[in-house]
């Protein structure tokens, strides 16, 4: 058996470091040493401390969950690769996804909406490249697909344009310029052919 032999407070908050048969043996969180009986003399075998420190892992590896999600929505993969970088292993990051879920803190669906309705200076193909790499399922990359609508694009392209053509000179190279530079903004090919040609009055001239 190992014997608690010493309990003291880490400058993070709500930390212990533990001491074991007069030796440092891990740092916990208070909430999990209070909740199995954590106190100088108490004695554990080996197995129970590895369950008492995965206990106190998790705890901490939710608790820094929470914290993201408090500032912002996050993907699941977004706090995925938090948690990992932060060096927990994979079966503490399923238990922390399996909480958030529960209190329906995560929501890839819900996440996908309300990332595409934010991203004001990007087009449908950008957008859905994003969601892509933020690790969101295809199904609903493609029910998040369905909402644009041709009318939203456009009101987009406008808002863009009008920034990037202020007090530029409106020729021909400078709406080529403004051509590349919404293309790089993932707008279709079409919707900006037909806005530059209705901006310039000419409808029936193409864009190389």
């Amino acid at each position: 058996m190992a014997k608690i032999t010493d309990i003291t407070r880490q400058k993070r908050k709500n930390r212990i470091n533990l001491y074991v048969d007069n030796s440092f043996y891990c740092g916990l969180n208070v909430e999990t040493a209070v909740k199995n009986g954590i106190v100088i003399g108490a004695e554990f075998d080996e197995s129970e401390l590895e369950q008492i420190i995965g206990e106190s892992e998790t705890r901490g590896a939710l608790d820094y969950a929470l914290g993201l999600v408090s500032k912002k929505l996050y993907s699941e993969f977004e706090i995925i690769e938090k948690l990992k970088n932060k060096g927990y292993g994979q079966k503490i990051i399923d238990s922390v996804l399996e909480k958030l879920r529960e209190y329906k803190l995560v929501d890839d669906q819900r996440f996908a909406e309300a990332f595409a309705k934010n991203q004001n200076r990007c087009g449908k193909k950008m957008v859905l490249l994003k969601l892509k790499q933020k690790g969101i399922d295809k199904g609903i990359i493609k029910k998040t697909e369905e909402n644009f609508s041709d009318q939203d694009e456009i009101k987009k392209i406008e808002a863009v344009s009008k920034k990037y053509l202020n007090n530029k000179e409106k020729n021909k190279e400078t709406f080529q310029k403004l051509y590349r530079y919404l293309v790089s903004k993932g707008f279709e090919y079409d919707t900006i052919s037909s806005y530059i040609s209705r901006i310039r009055g000419e409808e029936d001239e193409s864009w190389d």
